[in-house]
């Protein structure tokens, strides 16, 4: 069976200017023995976060990303905010969080 791991499930990008576009990624591993298939990606802010991710299998022992482009000025206001995304694949843990938080300055 496939098993999704990440390098890092929480990411702190720190203080950033509200009308700044971030780009980051969380990088994966298939720790399995079968292809992984990621199915969806979700995130919390759908009209602040775009997700990009291989839709092709990831063989055991390769790494994949998620790429993640957010931009929170018509969306929220200075200071701290935590988002999640959601992954869902066909991996053992069918379900993974992941984490950002930021602190937004003007």
């Amino acid at each position: 069976m496939a098993y999704i791991l990440f390098n890092d499930t929480i990411l702190d990008l720190g203080r950033v200017p509200l009308d700044e576009v971030q780009h980051f990624s969380y990088v994966f591993t298939n720790a399995g023995s079968q292809p992984l298939y990621i199915y969806n990606v979700d995130p919390d802010c759908n009209s602040c976060t775009q997700v990009s991710f291989s839709k092709d299998s990831i063989l055991p022992d390769r790494e994949g990303t998620i790429d993640v482009s957010f931009l929170g000025k018509d969306h929220y206001f200075e200071g701290p905010h935590s988002f999640q995304i959601h992954v869902r694949s066909n991996a053992e843990n069918r379900l993974v969080d992941l984490t950002f938080h930021t602190y937004f300055t003007k």
